[in-house]
Order: structure tokens, then sequence, then C-alpha cells
């Protein structure tokens, strides 16, 4: 994997509805990559999905980004995520698994509980703009079939 985070990288989009607020200061301030902040509110009466939606159409707009989403689990922000055809969203729990999602299903956004250990977090976002997609036709086949999938229709 390589290490070096000078060679020019793609764009990182991050937001957070109100629980995630904190991580997501943490991110802004704590690595050299430049995150961009797309929704600066906090409202305790925001909604992930609302949220994962202002990141879709930033990245339907720009698809060789990145995206960060953060909520209280991790996991509601990353369900409306993956609503959106174009998104790949993994909740990594590690580096290692970060760079395994990121090969095998070119992941394109990361989401976070608002509980998990910053640093770790951290790490997690820098390996994530490293890890390369995998060329292996398996893997880009299983993309394929992904970004295909109709939710509404299972015929």
């Amino acid at each position: 994997m390589p290490t070096n985070l000078t060679t020019t990288l793609p764009k990182i989009y991050i937001a957070a509805e109100h629980c995630g607020v904190n991580l997501k200061q943490f991110l802004l301030g704590n690595t050299k990559l430049e995150l961009i902040d797309i929704y600066p509110i906090n409202n305790p009466e925001d909604d992930y999905p609302d949220v994962a939606k202002i990141l879709a159409q930033k990245l339907l707009d720009n698809p060789n980004d990145f995206g960060i989403v953060i909520c209280g689990s991790g996991q509601g922000i990353a369900m409306s995520a993956n609503r959106f055809s174009h998104i790949r969203c993994a909740i990594p729990l590690s580096v290692e698994a970060m760079v395994k999602t990121r090969e095998h299903n070119n992941t394109n956004v990361i989401s976070f509980s608002a509980s998990i250990e910053q640093q770790l977090a951290l790490k997690i976002v820098e390996t994530m703009v490293i890890s390369p997609k995998s060329e292996v036709l398996r893997h880009t086949r299983r993309v394929a079939k992904m970004c295909d999938i109709n939710f509404t229709n299972l015929s």
C-alpha cells in the first residue's frame, strides 16, 4: 500500500448530522488532507438521510472524489448513502478493513459512528485516499453489478 500523501489526491467531502459534529471537527483539524465540509450545520433536528443526499449530489457532480459521513451509529447514514447507485459506502472498523473495502468494492464513501476512536478514524480516512481500487475482473464485475441494482424492482 502506498504511503505518500503528497501526490495529487481527490477531494474529500465530509458531512455529519448533529451527533457526528465533534468527530467531524476533529478530522477537519487533524489531517494534512483537504477535507471540504459540505454540511456546516449543527442542528439537533437534522436527519441523516438529508445529509447523505447532500453528499450524494456532490459526488454525482464529482465522481472521482471521496466522501465521509458521520451519524450516531454510522449505520443510518451509511444505509441512506448506499441508496444512491454511484455511492459505495462502507463502515470500516480498522485500517485493514479500509484497504480491503477500497480494493474489492471501490469504496468511495466511508461512514463513521460518532463514537469511533478519533485517531483510528483519522488513520482510516488517510488509508482510504491512498489505497488503490482493484482492477481485477471479479472485483470490477461485482462493483458494476452493485451500481446497476435497482432497489425498487427486484425482477
